[in-house]
């Protein structure tokens, strides 16, 4: 494959279409038309889990958590 024709099929890859339409040398109405043609796959999506979106909904999760005080703990462990 030629330089040429491969830059043309990564015409809108966004790693170069968005210097390309800082430059001018791609109008942000060809990209709107480009995105607008794409189907809608949203049917066919998985969600993928990272570490980092595990700590983050962790995160989350703690901070929609009341904070208890040391006596509200301290009435709440067992006795013997």
């Amino acid at each position: 494959m030629r330089l040429c024709d491969a830059l043309q099929e990564k015409e809108m890859d966004i790693r170069l279409r968005d210097r390309q339409v800082s430059k001018g040398q791609l109008r942000p109405q060809d990209l709107e038309n480009y995105l607008s043609s794409l189907p809608d796959d949203s049917d066919n999506y998985v969600t993928l889990y990272t570490q980092d979106t595990q700590n983050a909904q962790n995160a989350e999760d703690e901070s929609g958590r009341e904070e208890v005080s040391e006596d509200q703990k301290s009435e709440a462990a067992p006795t013997e």
